[in-house]
């Protein structure tokens, strides 16, 4: 287990232990919860209308709707899953924290599926 892995169950520990011990309330614990879901994926409207997806890599990734919809519509098809499975010896997985995630699921479209469950931001507010 990493440091951040160890930190982050350490946190949540704390925080149901808090509970336990009367220290802290039911709500001020579902409010520390929901800061902890932000480290999954999540989109953001650019200036521009783009759509940027963060948490996948380094730097978000950043497609205008109608590209989300040809990528969306390429998983789909299965066309993703054919070609990954024809060159799964030249192909590697090369984000560690999707590793286990990823060799558990069934096709492209369950790791897409997976990673693209996101949490969408209004910056409009």
């Amino acid at each position: 287990m990493n440091t951040k892995q160890q930190q982050q169950k350490e946190s949540l520990s704390g925080i149901v232990q808090d509970l336990k011990d009367g220290k802290i309330s039911v709500h001020d614990a579902q409010s520390k919860l929901q800061v902890r879901q932000r480290e999954r994926p999540y989109a953001k409207v650019t200036k521009r209308g783009a759509v940027a997806l963060y948490g996948i890599g380094k730097d978000p990734i950043i497609m205008y709707a109608s590209q989300w919809n040809r990528l969306q519509k390429t998983i789909r098809s299965g066309y993703l899953d054919k070609y990954m499975e024809a060159n799964k010896d030249r192909i590697s997985y090369i984000h560690p924290n999707h590793q286990e995630s990823v060799n558990n699921l069934d096709s492209t479209s369950d790791v897409v599926t997976s990673i693209l469950n996101v949490e969408v931001i209004d910056t409009k507010n």
